[in-house]
């Protein structure tokens, strides 16, 4: 579902690369998420997120540190920064406010499949916290090996056939203010 508002999802990832015998690549890293979508009353509902990952060995390539750094592992209001590490653990939690969800039919459009246009918007309010664990690198990210947090306000747009458009303005904790645009779900 695009864009979920009841129930629960749970993903665990277990990676592997390299063999590990013959002295070249061998890496393992684990990520765990889980998310639960709860209706709290009429038109108000709230999410919940927690997601970790490790890795093994502590010294790996590069490519394979990457952890609040974008995509489904981003921390809101850390958008502009790269942190990355060995480990890393988040929380993340939203409340949402459904302003409108209403189907529109187009006239125009003869296929019965693509005749209605769905429309959506929530208002919503969110904080997140995150932690990298950096053994090894720290000294060249000082967001590494610290407590993050961030919070905010934003409005999701749900429409033609479950695509989705989010405004955000985001506050973290080092007292950054910032407005920021996607087009997918923040959590999944």
């Amino acid at each position: 579902q695009a864009y979920p508002l009841k129930g629960n999802y749970f993903n665990l990832q277990v990676t592997k690369a390299g063999i590990g015998v013959f002295n070249d690549i061998n890496m393992l890293w684990v990520i765990a998420n889980y998310t639960q979508y709860m209706k709290l009353y009429p038109k108000i509902y709230a999410v919940a997120n927690v997601r970790a990952k490790t890795s093994f060995p502590d010294i790996q390539p590069y490519f394979n540190q990457s952890a609040l750094s974008g995509g489904s592992g981003n921390l809101r209001g850390y958008e502009l920064y790269v942190i990355d590490g060995q480990r890393y653990g988040m929380a993340r939690t939203a409340l949402k406010y459904q302003l409108i969800n209403r189907k529109f039919t187009n006239p125009v459009v003869k296929l019965s499949q693509f005749r209605t246009l769905p429309f959506a918007a929530y208002l919503k309010t969110y904080g997140e916290v995150g932690y990298v664990q950096d053994k090894y690198y720290a000294a060249n990210n000082p967001l590494n090996n610290q407590l993050l947090r961030s919070t905010g306000v934003g409005l999701d747009i749900v429409t033609l056939y479950d695509s989705i458009f989010s405004l955000e303005y985001s506050v973290n904790h080092l007292g950054e203010w910032g407005f920021f645009m996607g087009f997918k779900v923040n959590y999944d």
